[in-house]
C-alpha cells in the first residue's frame, strides 16, 4: 500500500515539471460525456456476451475451444485461453461450464458501477472545471475505474469478434495491436474478474469514496501552496479496494486532460470505425444469404448460416444504434 501512495506522489511531482500539463482543466460536462459513452459500450457488449453465453451459442463456443484448442490460426481460441489461464475461484469454475460468463458478470457490474457514478456526478465533483488543484484522492480512485472498464471492454469487444470469427470458421487475423493487446492485458481484466465477479458489492464505489471521507483521508492532492498532500495520508487507513482503484488511477493522472483534449477527436474516429464494420458486416451478410441459395433447408448447415446470419444482423442493428446516437450529438 504504500507503494501505492509513492507512486502516485512521484507521479505528480512529474506533472508539476510540466507547467503546460499542471495548469490544464477540463470541464465536468466532458467527463460526464465520457462516463456516458462507457456505459453504453459496455451495455452493448454486454448484450453480445450474453448472446454467447446462451444456447445455442454456448454449445458451438465449447465445441469450438475443444476442436480448436491446438489451431494457431484460431485467435479467438489463442485469446480466450491466455486470460481463461489467469482466472481462480468462483470465475474459474464458472468458466468450465459456461465460457465468457464471469466476463459477462464483470462487465455488468462495472455498468452497475458507472451509472451509480453517473448519479452521484455532480457530488463527487463539486467544481464545474476539474484540474489538478481540485481533484481529490477519491477522484483517482475513479480514474481507476473507469480505466479498468474501459480496458475490459476493449478486451472483451475483441475476443467476442475473433471467437466469432472461430466458430464460424471465417478467415479472421486480428490486427496486430489487438493481439498485443490480448497478451498485454489479459491479466488486468482477469484481475477484475477475480477481484469482483460473484462478489458481494462488487465495485462499490459509494461505500470507498464515503470510507475516505470517513477517515479524513479523501484529501486534495495538492494544498495552497502547491505541496503534494498525499505524502501525509496515514497507509494504515486505505481499504484494500480503494488501494486497487488507486494503483489503477495513479498510473494515469493526466486522465483529466486526455477526456478535455483527446476525446472528442477520439469519438470522431471511433464512430467513422463503427462506420466501417457497419458496411463490412453488411457485405458479409449478404454473401452469406447468396451461400443459402445452394444449401438444402433442411440441413444443419442451413440452420447454422441462418443462426450466422442472425448475429450479424443484430450486430449491425447495434452499430446503426450508435451511429444515431453519435449524430443527434453533431
Amino acid at each position: 500500500m504504500a507503494n501505492t501512495l509513492q507512486n502516485l506522489s512521484a507521479n505528480l511531482k512529474e506533472m508539476m515539471d510540466n507547467r503546460e500539463l499542471f495548469f490544464k482543466s477540463v470541464k465536468k460536462t466532458d467527463i460526464e460525456d465520457y462516463i456516458l459513452q462507457s456505459i453504453s459500450a459496455s451495455r452493448g457488449l454486454a448484450g453480445q456476451l450474453q448472446q454467447l453465453v446462451d444456447e445455442p451459442f454456448r454449445s458451438k463456443i465449447l465445441e469450438t475451444l475443444t476442436a480448436r484448442s491446438k489451431d494457431s490460426t484460431a485467435f479467438g481460441v489463442i485469446g480466450y485461453k491466455q486470460y481463461r489461464s489467469k482466472l481462480r475461484g468462483k470465475p474459474d469454475v464458472s468458466e468450465k461450464k459456461i465460457p465468457l460468463s464471469s466476463l459477462l458478470t464483470t462487465v455488468q457490474m462495472q455498468v452497475s458501477a458507472l451509472e451509480e457514478l453517473h448519479g452521484n456526478l455532480d457530488k463527487i465533483f463539486a467544481s464545474r472545471q476539474i484540474n489538478m488543484f481540485n481533484t481529490r484522492l477519491s477522484h483517482i480512485a475513479i480514474i481507476g475505474l473507469l480505466i479498468e472498464s474501459s480496458v475490459t471492454y476493449r478486451y472483451g469487444l475483441y475476443l467476442l469478434s475473433a471467437l466469432i470469427a472461430d466458430v464460424t470458421k471465417d478467415e479472421y487475423i486480428p490486427a496486430r495491436y489487438r493481439r498485443e493487446f490480448f497478451k498485454n492485458k489479459s491479466q488486468l481484466v482477469a484481475n477484475a474478474i477475480n477481484r469482483n465477479a460473484y462478489q458481494r458489492g462488487g465495485y462499490a464505489m459509494s461505500a470507498i469514496i464515503a470510507d475516505m471521507k470517513s477517515k479524513a483521508i479523501d484529501v486534495n492532492l495538492f494544498d495552497a501552496e502547491n505541496n503534494i498532500l498525499v505524502d501525509e495520508v496515514p497507509i494504515g487507513k486505505m481499504s484494500k479496494q480503494a488501494t486497487i482503484m488507486l494503483d489503477l488511477g495513479g498510473a494515469a493522472t493526466n486522465f483529466f486532460r486526455w477526456i478535455g483534449e483527446v476525446w472528442v477527436t477520439k469519438r470522431k474516429e471511433r464512430i467513422d470505425r463503427i462506420r466501417r464494420e457497419k458496411a463490412w458486416m453488411t457485405a458479409r451478410v449478404a454473401l452469406l444469404k447468396m451461400e443459402l441459395d445452394g444449401i438444402d433447408k433442411k440441413s444443419g448447415e442451413y440452420q447454422r448460416q441462418l443462426d450466422i446470419i442472425a448475429k450479424y444482423e443484430e450486430m449491425i442493428n447495434s452499430t446503426d444504434a450508435k451511429i444515431q446516437a453519435y449524430e443527434k450529438d453533431f
